[in-house]
């Protein structure tokens, strides 16, 4: 799950439903697309550069560990909100650039997540997530200009 796709999705729908019909209409990543290099990934696929993130997020405890053993994911399971924070914003910003969408967009469709930004301002004074995300956007865009 991705905000920019979350966006995409609450603009399709009309009610509390998500029909079949609204599905075939969402914009998927193609399959391939994730074996490209792409510049900010430094040399490996898509593939190789989200899958250790995922599998981070996902191994949290040993009930997920058959899943991570079918991708010889070594490590323990653990749980550090710190990194997941950082892991899930930067997963955001690499979907925001494969959606092709400009930094203001981004902005814009951050500051569509309101419950998001209540929270992050109520615990750290600053709409972290965005900001957050915006950084690593940033940065892959640099990646882009410079590679």
């Amino acid at each position: 799950s991705a905000f920019v796709f979350d966006y995409i999705v609450r603009n399709k729908i009309g009610g509390m439903n998500l029909n079949f019909f609204i599905v075939e209409q969402m914009p998927i990543i193609r399959f391939s697309k994730y074996f490209n290099v792409l510049l900010w990934t430094k040399g490996k696929t898509l593939w190789e550069w989200l899958q250790p993130r995922i599998l981070e997020l996902l191994h949290v405890n040993y009930e997920t560990k058959p899943l991570a053993d079918s991708f010889g994911w070594t490590k323990p399971p653990t749980w550090d909100e710190e990194r997941r924070f950082q892991l899930r914003c930067e997963i955001d910003a690499a979907y925001f650039h494969l959606y092709g969408v400009k930094r203001d967009d981004v902005d814009y469709i951050m500051e569509t997540f309101p419950i998001v930004k209540e929270k992050d301002i109520a615990r750290y004074g600053s709409y972290r997530t965005k900001e957050t995300i915006l950084k690593y956007y940033d940065e892959m865009a640099k990646d882009k200009k410079t590679t």
